[in-house]
C-alpha cells in the first residue's frame, strides 16, 4: 500500500478499484470452484 501514496488522488482510486476488481474477481473464480467440487 506504500507505492499507491505516490500517485494524485484520482489515479489513486483507479488503482485501489483496479486491485478491489481482481480480488472480488478472484474469490468469485474460487467461490465457483468449490460450488463444482
Amino acid at each position: 500500500m506504500g507505492k499507491i501514496n505516490m500517485y494524485p488522488p484520482i489515479i489513486n482510486q483507479h488503482v485501489i478499484h483496479f486491485e478491489v476488481s481482481i480480488f472480488a474477481t478472484l474469490d468469485l473464480f474460487k467461490f465457483n470452484e468449490s460450488i463444482l467440487q
